[in-house]
């Protein structure tokens, strides 16, 4: 009955002939009717009115009552499906602020809002109907409608969370252009290829816009770990039936979505071989990446000139070197807020992820490793924390234990670091609360590099958000078409050329010079493929109790580094913790070899 309200517009009159039929249809197949063919409710009263008898009778009365221009604009607007907005009504039909008004007042179109009107989804449907019968109105119509939400998507998610800002409702805005993409792409589909792609990116970004909106940093999954089993299906971000999820939501959720390996074959083969890896469980593809995320070290390219460096500094002991000096000339400067290093030290699923970089660089595992033994109690893994927590005071703020991405970016767009780590999404993805960072001092002097090498390699935790598609979905064949397009290699070229790039998933991308010569970033992630760079969370071996390991760990390396705990017996009893957590063996070192540290060139 809910549904049946809402497609027949809250309409006394359609209600009215859809209770007609309860007794004689079951109500699923009166809905049915009434969003197949809307013109089926008849009344079945026989004193009812030849103007009352049926919904097609009353819009067509109204219709006739309207100018041609009316009756044009009215028609083209049936096109646009959910809230719109003036200026989009005026772009999209052609239309002027008195049509829309004269419209309002004939409650032919419903001003929901200030600036933001609809259509009764009875009205638009008979709309549609005569939209078809005007020469090429249909198919302007849907150019200008298209032309009109995919402009609103330049410039990808920044941009859109920018325009966001200046709205009373950002989150309202986002969703809006959402949904009015996700339709569009519908249209176009099955048409060009190019096209759809194009539309399907612009998607993409909204969703992204959308996601960092409603939870205010765009890769900030901690908080919705505890209950992914039951929160992550209605809290992904939705694109038709495929969905968005944390790489490390995937083996609690497995069961919430399908195995795609028999649609993506070919695509699997292509990736980067550690996300096929990840986005497996039991060897079937359960999802798949679009973009790789990283951690990544940003500097300021300026001020590496201005004291004399040559290039961003290649270890852990040169970055702590060189930070602390740019720091100690800027402070002396008359900057006494600035620091040598910020980074991600909230004590959460952030800070999991830095540690994890710390210690995979100087080959101390990764808490629990893939065969499944705890291996976190080891003299490397001291080393490295430790390590960080004579940053603690020195090149890094204090309040350290504060800092999440919104925060450490705040702190470099106020010019008050050398150098950040934060991850490979667009940095101005993070700023909190929007608009996103505007000045273009920020790409003027920003460089960024892999994270420093450890006494074993460059290291970087594997973040990241593939597309999976729901085990309930109404229509698998869109989602795969959707995933498709987002995750070919032509989608993948373009998001890696753009002023604001993305990490390609496909490995051979990383050969190609074009991409190569305008995104040198690309050369450097090779060499950390290449050299096993990549530190992955032990969500897979943990599987639903991951949530548990990473709380532990998390409160562990907060008392090595805030509280001054001794690392050795901190991570003893980690590892027992551990043990009793899950009853995984112990394996007491790290069998890594080191040798030659394995450095960037510069």
């Amino acid at each position: 009955m809910v549904r049946i309200c809402q497609l027949v517009g809250g309409m006394p009159l359609g209600i009215e002939f859809a209770a007609a039929q309860v007794g004689r249809l079951p109500l699923s197949l009166i809905a049915d009717q009434v969003e197949t063919r809307l013109d089926t409710l008849q009344d079945t009263l026989h004193e009812s009115t030849g103007r009352q008898r049926s919904l097609r009778a009353s819009f067509d009365a109204s219709w006739r009552t309207l100018t041609p221009g009316e009756q044009r604009v009215l028609a083209a607007l049936s096109a646009v499906r959910g809230e719109f907005t003036l200026d989009a009504a005026q772009e999209i039909a052609d239309a002027t602020i008195a049509d829309i008004l004269r419209l309002t007042d004939k409650s032919l179109l419903r001003l929901n809002r200030a600036d933001h009107y609809s259509l009764h989804e009875v009205i638009r449907h008979f709309g549609e109907q005569r939209l078809v019968e005007i020469a090429g109105g249909q198919e302007v119509t849907l150019q200008r409608y298209r032309a009109y939400y995919l402009r609103l998507a330049e410039g990808g998610a920044a941009a859109i969370l920018n325009r966001a800002a200046a709205e009373v409702d950002p989150i309202q805005h986002a969703h809006n252009l959402v949904q009015h993409l996700r339709i569009i792409w519908r249209h176009v589909v099955d048409q060009a290829a190019a096209e759809a792609t194009a539309i399907a990116m612009a998607l993409s970004e909204a969703e992204w816009a959308l996601g960092t909106l409603k939870l205010r940093t765009a890769i900030d999954t901690f908080e919705l770990l505890e209950g992914v089993h039951t929160k992550a299906p209605s809290s992904m971000a939705q694109q038709q039936d495929a969905v968005v999820c944390d790489v490390i939501w995937l083996p609690e959720i497995q069961d919430d979505i399908q195995d795609i390996s028999p649609f993506f074959g070919a695509e699997q083969s292509e990736l980067v071989p550690i996300l096929a890896e990840t986005c497996s469980i039991e060897g079937h593809l359960v999802a798949l990446p679009y973009v790789l995320d990283l951690g990544l070290l940003y500097y300021r390219r300026d001020l590496l000139e201005k004291y004399g460096f040559a290039h961003p500094p290649r270890t852990w002991e040169e970055l702590a070197r060189v930070a602390a000096e740019i720091q100690h000339q800027e402070r002396a400067a008359g900057r006494p807020d600035f620091w040598g290093f910020v980074w991600e030290g909230h004590v959460s699923e952030r800070i999991v992820c830095n540690a994890l970089e710390w210690q995979h660089a100087d080959g101390g595992g990764v808490i629990i490793e893939p065969h499944g033994v705890v291996s976190i109690n080891n003299l490397r893994a001291q080393n490295a924390l430790e390590r960080a927590h004579s940053w603690i005071g020195a090149i890094s703020p204090l309040d350290m234990h504060t800092f999440d991405e919104p925060k450490v970016v705040q702190t470099w767009v106020a010019r008050n670091a050398a150098f950040m780590r934060i991850w490979a999404m667009p940095i101005r993805m993070w700023a909190d609360p929007v608009p996103i960072v505007a000045d273009s001092w920020v790409v003027d002097v920003t460089g960024v590099t892999l994270m420093p090498c450890g006494a074993v390699r460059h290291a970087a935790t594997l973040g990241g958000w593939p597309l999976a598609i729901r085990r309930d979905s109404r229509d698998t064949g869109a989602a795969i078409k959707l995933i498709k397009m987002l995750a070919s290699p032509e989608a993948q070229r373009q998001r890696a050329l753009l002023s604001d790039p993305y990490l390609p998933t496909r490995y051979a991308l990383y050969n190609d010079p074009t991409i190569s010569a305008t995104y040198p970033l690309l050369n450097e992630v090779r060499f950390l493929i290449q050299h096993g760079g990549f530190a992955v969370r032990p969500a897979k071996v943990a599987g639903p109790l991951y949530p548990q390991v990473s709380r532990a760990y998390s409160k562990a390396v907060a008392k090595i580094l805030y509280d001054g705990a001794d690392a050795a017996e901190t991570l003893a009893a980690l590892e027992q913790q551990l043990v009793a957590l899950g009853g995984w063996p112990v394996q007491r070192r790290c069998d890594e070899v080191v040798g030659t540290p394995r450095i960037l060139p510069n």
